[in-house]
């Protein structure tokens, strides 16, 4: 059962994993 705060959460999860991974692809071409 998902709420409005849920989704919310979620999109968050998925915007910081995406961070994540630009992150470490900038970092990989650094190298």
């Amino acid at each position: 059962m998902f709420t409005c705060l849920n989704l919310l959460e979620l999109r968050e999860y998925a915007a910081a994993m995406t961070w994540v991974q630009w992150i470490s692809l900038g970092i990989s071409n650094w190298e």
